[in-house]
């Protein structure tokens, strides 16, 4: 009787004091390579007020890189989310909380300047209340 993949994968969730997760570890094994289990880690971190602002997904934490940062503004929203399987969003708002101005697809280079070349950019404009539309 052979072994499920499956078996012997456990995952484990490690948490800071405001119970948010800040590693993860999943253990994983190829149908190749039964025998084998692989470690897979992914490191999170939060700012003060407990949003996510880095991630390292298993194929970067051994680098010690982020696949994900976010930066927000004081309500909550992302402002800018950098990705590396996205790359660059940035997402602005007006005072009510409405979005006016998004721009994603941007990419940072190597010297460090944002590559808009590929951008998408989205602009909105409301009217007001006392308008018909």
């Amino acid at each position: 009787m052979s072994t499920p993949d499956y078996s012997k994968t456990p995952a484990i969730a490690v948490y800071d004091n405001r119970h948010l997760a800040v590693r993860t570890l999943e253990w994983c094994r190829h149908p190749d390579t039964p025998q084998t289990t692989e470690i897979r880690p992914t490191r999170c971190q939060y700012d003060a007020r407990g949003f996510l602002s880095h991630s390292a997904d298993p194929r970067l934490a051994a680098t010690g890189l982020n696949n994900f940062a976010c930066d927000y503004d004081l309500g909550g929203k992302a402002l800018r989310t950098c990705s590396a399987d996205a790359g660059t969003s940035l997402m602005l708002s007006d005072a009510a909380g409405r979005a006016v101005l998004g721009m994603s697809g941007l990419v940072e280079t190597a010297s460090g300047s944002m590559d808009m070349s590929r951008a998408v950019t989205t602009r909105r404009q409301y009217e007001g209340s006392s308008l018909p539309g």
